[in-house]
């Protein structure tokens, strides 16, 4: 679950646990653990009379009081006390201190009884045999009780003179959830709602508790919830509820979710908490999350009584990526700023609706190929536009921006751009011929000449693979290069994503590698023939590949499926940064073109942040 952080401190244990969970999930320390029941040595005070003699009464008088720990008064509200005391397997009186001032009883010495009582519980009758109370079930509320909660204590204790004491510790048959939430990561995301989901709606009294069947428990008021977007804690309540330790192999908090737990599912309570999203910085929509209550985020499910846990969530930006049963995001997307180019190197900057538009190269007839950014500024590269019949525009420039609406030019070269990459601090451009164009900050560019033409470029982990007709090449800094065989012919475009390096070809194939010199061919499962792959990118664990007809989905880089949310569309050109998959795509509408900038979270679900009526091709995400 990555994507919180939940930290949980147990005053009862004084338990502190911190983890760190993956990418795209909840991070949270939860409930701690349940511990078993034993019984408890009650503590008696004896008088000097002496040790009695069997068969003798002594007067024993009962102490309750309130087991730690304890912030407000609600939870020390007590009334209907009753406790009863068994010897020898068998109940011998039963006494209710709302109607007996003096809580006492007279009991034989010298022999060993055992206590059993509870508060603020109605109509409790306790059985004849001690055998049966160990079971005894009371149905409790699953909210914070009006009244007073549900206590019980349990012990033995042993009588050898007059005027004994017996201090009896009520235990809340209840654990509190001090709750508060860290915006940091999210400072646009307002909590709408903290729930508990599946509350015990009965438990057992006098033995560790765990649900039979469950209800919907506590939730924040919109008093607390207004506390809480503030900053501040508010207190939840859960009755005991100890599963246990249900995934004792898991090291995964994204696998504690309910088809892990079959049969325990419906059982297991859980915090829900939901929000939203101003759309004031990227995020537009609502949000919930879910984690389990359990001594730790893998394995343990267990919800203890008389506890007071300390629950800090912090909702992590990268976890609204992966969307499931604890991140649920389906209705979240993002609107971040771009940058759009395209004909005569025109482009326009668009951040929430706020739209400014300019000419990256004044007068220019090139056509904006690619934006990226690198070394804390954005570069552009066109070339050759083909507009009109003047074909002697045959000439590439580069452009460099500090924030993608000032532009300089820095470059300017006797031939056609094809593609940009960077990485290790360095900028690599193709170009039509055999030369390319390396630059270490984006502004003194060196020609290196290659034994044949260089298409297209990609950096990953590290090293640059750019391809040609046959082949591939590999380096680290764009100047040496190590060539390869994929067995590919016509390689065109690729990415890095899922620890491999990814190139497809226009003969329906692709080749992986992992080090970028030893490659395997698959064939594509779609015909790429027709419409050869125009670009590629990967993130949030898909790739994306456009073909300028169609735009493809993968989870491996050669299964790939076509984005029905944009089957009506062309597509030119996709992105990816921080958690967000950007595509610029086309789509004719009433008898004109319209150009739009699509932003996704999964590649799968895609929402229109941009549209415009100018020809664009190019986008950058900021």
């Amino acid at each position: 679950m990555e994507s919180v952080i939940v930290k949980n401190k147990s005053m009862r244990n004084f338990l502190r646990i911190t983890s760190l969970l993956p990418a795209a999930w909840l991070c949270l320390i939860a409930a701690s653990g349940c511990t078993g029941m034993e019984p408890e040595t009650a503590s008696v005070r004896k008088t000097e009379s002496g040790s009695g003699n069997s068969g003798e009464k002594t007067t024993v008088f009962f102490k309750p009081y309130i087991g730690y720990p304890e912030s407000k008064a609600a939870d020390n509200s007590v009334r209907n006390i009753m406790i009863s005391v068994y010897e020898s397997g068998s109940l011998i009186e039963t006494l209710n201190l709302d109607t007996d001032i003096d809580a006492s009883m007279e009991v034989e010495t010298g022999k060993t009884y055992a206590y059993y009582a509870c508060a603020n519980i109605a109509n409790v009758k306790m059985p004849a045999s001690e055998e049966e109370v160990r079971e005894m079930r009371v149905s409790v509320s699953p909210k914070e009780p009006s009244g007073g909660f549900p206590m019980a204590a349990m012990g033995e204790f042993s009588v050898s003179g007059e005027d004994n004491t017996v201090t009896v510790m009520l235990e809340r048959l209840y654990s509190k959830l001090r709750f508060k939430v860290d915006f940091s990561d999210l400072p646009d995301l307002e909590i709408t709602s903290v729930k508990i989901r599946q509350a015990a709606s009965s438990v057992t009294l006098f033995s560790e508790s765990k649900a039979i069947l469950t209800t919907d428990g506590d939730s924040a008021t919109s008093a607390e919830i207004s506390a809480l977007n503030a900053g501040g804690e508010i207190e939840l309540y859960l009755p005991e509820n100890c599963q246990g330790t249900l995934l004792p192999d898991n090291n995964d908090s994204a696998q504690k979710i309910p088809e892990n737990i079959p049969g325990k599912s419906g059982v297991c309570s859980y915090i829900e908490v939901a929000g939203k999203f101003s759309g004031e910085m990227e995020f537009n929509g609502e949000i919930v999350y879910r984690f389990y209550t359990g001594n730790d985020e893998t394995s343990d499910f267990n919800v203890v009584r008389n506890t007071d846990n300390l629950v800090t969530m912090t909702p992590l930006r990268k976890s609204i990526a992966s969307p499931s049963w604890q991140v649920d995001a389906e209705d979240v997307y993002a609107n971040v700023p771009v940058i759009v180019a395209g004909m005569y190197t025109h482009y326009y900057y668009v951040n929430k609706g706020n739209i400014s538009s300019g000419s990256i190269v004044r007068g220019s007839s090139a056509h904006m190929k690619r934006i990226i950014r690198g070394n804390n500024c954005y570069i552009g590269i066109a070339g050759y536009s083909g507009v009109g019949s003047d074909t002697s525009d045959d000439f590439g420039l580069i452009a460099r921006s500090v924030d993608g609406k000032s532009w300089i030019t820095i470059k300017n070269v006797p031939y056609d751009l094809q593609d940009i990459a960077y990485g290790n601090g360095t900028f690599v451009v193709t170009t039509d011929t055999e030369t390319i164009l390396v630059s270490p900050g984006g502004q003194l560019w060196t020609e290196i000449q290659m034994s044949e033409e260089i298409e297209e470029v990609f950096f990953g982990n590290g090293i640059f693979i750019a391809t040609g007709t046959y082949a591939c090449w590999k380096s680290t800094d764009g100047v040496t290069w190590t060539g390869a065989q994929t067995d590919l012919i016509f390689p065109t475009v690729g990415t890095y994503g899922n620890g491999e390096y990814v190139i497809t070809s226009s003969y329906l194939y692709t080749a992986k590698s992992k080090d970028g010199i030893t490659w395997t061919k698959y064939t594509n499962s779609f015909d790429s023939t027709a419409y050869p792959a125009a670009d590629m990118i990967y993130g949030n664990g898909v790739y994306l590949l456009t073909t300028g007809r169609q735009l493809f989905r993968s989870t491996d880089g050669y299964n790939w499926k076509a984005v029905q949310s944009l089957s009506s569309y062309l597509t030119a050109t996709v992105d990816y940064k921080d958690g967000v998959l950007a595509a610029h795509v086309s789509k004719g509408i009433d008898g004109r073109q319209y150009y739009f900038v699509m932003t996704s979270l999964d590649g799968e679900k895609w929402t229109e942040i941009y549209r415009s009526l100018n020809h664009t091709s190019v986008v950058c995400i900021l």
